[in-house]
């Protein structure tokens, strides 16, 4: 938002889905950063901890994942990965279409600018 630039890929969508339609607006149109504890909060990760935790969690959850049947954590992560696929496809598009919107009304071009430069971009009133 800051710099001229929207999430494209699925992404608008796939932050909706992931957190609820309340928080991916605060994160959307506000562009601000959270931390951990917040994301983990608002469902983006499901786990957050320290630094020095991290590969210790990683693994522990790794272990998780490989004591269960091969055939079923592929079958379901198929399952998952399909349902969203199947969903976004047609969504992508519109979401394609507004994104190429902010670079050809020069907004990316201003945020960009303001971006390297290290300053607050100021943008025209459409």
């Amino acid at each position: 938002m800051k710099w001229g630039l929207i999430p494209s890929a699925g992404g608008t969508m796939k932050l909706i889905d992931q957190i609820g339609h309340a928080a991916a607006m605060d994160l959307l149109l506000t562009g601000r950063f959270i931390d951990g504890a917040e994301a983990e909060r608002i469902g983006l990760v499901n786990l957050s901890c320290e630094p020095s935790e991290v590969w210790a969690r990683a693994i522990e959850r790794a272990e998780m994942i490989a004591a269960a049947s091969p055939a079923a954590v592929r079958a379901a992560k198929q399952a998952a990965l399909s349902v969203r696929a199947a969903r976004y496809a047609e969504q992508e598009a519109n979401e394609q279409r507004l994104a190429s919107a902010l670079w050809a009304a020069g907004d990316v071009k201003i945020g960009s600018a303001a971006f390297l430069a290290k300053r607050t971009p100021v943008y025209g009133d459409d």
